[in-house]
């Protein structure tokens, strides 16, 4: 191909600017029922009519699942699930059996009840709830009714006794901080306060009256007090801004790499690179921008949260990790 070839080829195409074309008089343009326009005004209203349909679609389904998704959501607590071992195996295990026979509804989490035989060790029922088996679990702890037995004959056993040795409650704070503190820790602290009302209720708690060292003021105390929890929270999140980490953090981050394509993809056209570009080019220039704008809106959406994250027990290995994880989650929406 000739040299003049090339130009005549190169000046057939506009030069692309980023200024607005000359308007024209209005005396020049054409109305709507003008011949000049047969065949592209329907057209026009077609597409206008699918674009229309398409948002009120996409709005409609993702608005309906955001409402639905707390409907009725008291009646859908059941859905979260307990695991409950108790390692006591004496009346303080009963009275929580009992009591979750008491409370068992839809507004309230299922319990699980396994044995120790499946759980022999506190930490397996930690380790339950980390790996998001269970929302929660709850443990008796071992010896617990032969502590509050010996608490009622006065002495050292009854001043060194600690209801809260009683259960131990776990939950992670970090997995939607909204449902811990609006179902998991309300229900938690409702069970054991079941348990402890139930206690009264065994057989032991009904002779316990009876076997009370009344003179000594510790024993009474141990009697009208003899069960409470220990709570063991997973990393402890109690930054006001919890509640947005899985709301409107991932809608903002979505919304930011969604404009940016749609800068991008109107530069591109204005100046004509996707006609005119040879399409190697034109993924190259695509796939190096993606890259640079998800690696600094990832710094972006990781800094404003550690900048807000108060005494979260989080470090630069922490920083490290998110910053990865969003800058992949941006870059892969960036690509698809």
């Amino acid at each position: 191909m000739s040299s003049n070839d090339i130009e005549n080829q190169q000046s057939s195409s506009p030069a692309p600017t980023l200024h607005d074309e000359p308007t024209m008089d209005d005396n020049q343009r054409y109305g709507i029922n003008s011949p000049v326009w047969r065949g592209k005004r329907g057209l026009v209203v077609k597409i206008l009519i699918g674009v229309m349909v398409a948002i009120l679609v996409v709005f409609l389904a993702d608005l309906s699942y955001l409402f639905g998704s707390a409907y009725r959501v008291n009646d859908r607590v059941s859905a979260l699930k307990i695991l409950v071992v108790d390692y006591d195996g004496g009346p303080v295990g009963e009275s929580v059996t009992n009591a979750y026979k008491m409370l068992q509804a839809k507004s309230f989490p299922t319990v699980e009840f396994h044995s120790s035989d499946e759980y022999p060790e506190t930490s397996d029922v930690r380790k339950g709830v980390c790996n998001a088996d269970y929302w929660g679990a709850l443990y008796v702890n071992k010896g617990a009714s032969d502590r509050l037995a010996a608490a009622y004959e006065g002495g050292s056993a009854a001043q060194d006794y600690n209801p809260a040795d009683s259960i131990t409650y776990i939950y992670n704070a970090a997995r939607y901080p909204t449902v811990a503190s609006g179902y998991l820790i309300p229900n938690f602290q409702a069970l054991v306060g079941a348990a402890r009302g139930g206690y009264y209720q065994t057989q032991e708690g009904r002779s316990a009256l009876r076997n009370v060292n009344s003179s000594d003021p510790a024993a009474v105390e141990a009697y009208l007090n003899p069960i409470t929890s220990t709570p063991d929270v997973i990393r402890p999140t109690n930054q006001g801004s919890r509640n947005l980490y899985n709301t409107i953090n991932i809608v903002m981050a979505i919304l930011g790499q969604f404009f940016y394509v749609l800068a991008m993809n109107g530069i591109y056209e204005k100046f004509g690179l996707h006609k005119n570009m040879k399409v190697r080019d034109v993924w190259a220039m695509r796939f190096i921008n993606g890259k640079i704008f998800s690696m600094l809106y990832a710094v972006v959406v990781t800094g404003y949260i550690w900048a807000f994250r108060e005494d979260w027990g989080v470090g630069g290995t922490e920083w490290a990790l998110t910053w990865l994880t969003f800058w992949l989650s941006g870059f892969l929406s960036i690509r698809v």
